[in-house]
């Protein structure tokens, strides 16, 4: 049986297939965005692995290059990764809102990886927490900070499902009681396996779950921020 789950790293060979199979989907390579709505892993086993986004079709290149089945079965992706290597990245236009990729040094490809530090999301302009949430205490500790402006006082929290007991503000001096569960991307819901009945809404940073039950409310703080 092969280990899975959180603290667990992620079969190479399972992650470059499934790159690819976004890749063919799309027909073009895909952007992390692209690939955090439509791949089935988080995009940050990718850049634990390979430091950085735009570092994996090079690394697919490779890969493939030491498997001739692969390199059959996936030339068209082999191509668009080829072509993403000798022409750069594409337009802002077309990367889906992310931000434009830094220049790097000159006297190097790419900055150096420091084993052992710890890795921040990018920057957020609010009060109280400095980066993007990388994980699902990053998207609790946000919604600490949010909650009051979002209509949410907090009754009680917990390490069992579901992680929170809230009240919410319905209307002017009207509340009702809901139960949250925390997770950094929404679809970790399904991969947990928690029960959709024992849960009002999920609060996460990205929501990339589009099977998500219809009674099952979705709070994306990405978004939230956004549009402050």
């Amino acid at each position: 049986m092969q280990i899975r789950g959180v603290g667990y790293r992620r079969n190479p060979v399972e992650l470059m297939l499934d790159w690819a199979a976004v890749a063919r989907k799309l027909g073009r390579v895909p952007t992390e965005h692209d690939y955090a709505r439509h791949g089935r892993h988080s995009s940050s086993s990718f850049v634990g692995r390979w430091r950085a986004w735009n570092s994996v079709p090079q690394a697919f290149i490779e890969f493939a290059k030491e498997r001739q089945q692969v390199h059959s079965e996936w030339a068209d992706v082999l191509a668009m990764a080829a072509e993403r290597q000798n022409h750069g990245n594409p337009p802002i236009s077309q990367m889906d809102g992310q931000p434009p990729p830094r220049i790097a040094m000159r006297q190097r490809k790419q900055p150096r990886f420091h084993d052992g530090r710890t890795i921040y999301g990018p920057l957020l302009a609010l009060p109280g927490l400095a980066h993007e949430p990388t994980d699902e205490t990053g998207v609790i500790f946000l919604f600490g900070i949010l909650a009051h402006r979002l209509g949410f006082t907090v009754l009680h929290t917990q390490s069992g499902f579901p992680d929170c007991e809230a009240l919410r503000e319905i209307k002017a001096g009207r509340s009702q009681r809901v139960h949250i569960e925390f997770e950094y991307e929404s679809r970790n819901f399904h991969r947990h396996r928690h029960r959709a009945a024992g849960c009002d809404m999920i609060v996460c940073w990205r929501h990339n779950w589009p099977q998500c039950p219809a009674g099952l409310e979705v709070l994306e703080l990405s978004q939230v921020v956004r549009k402050m």
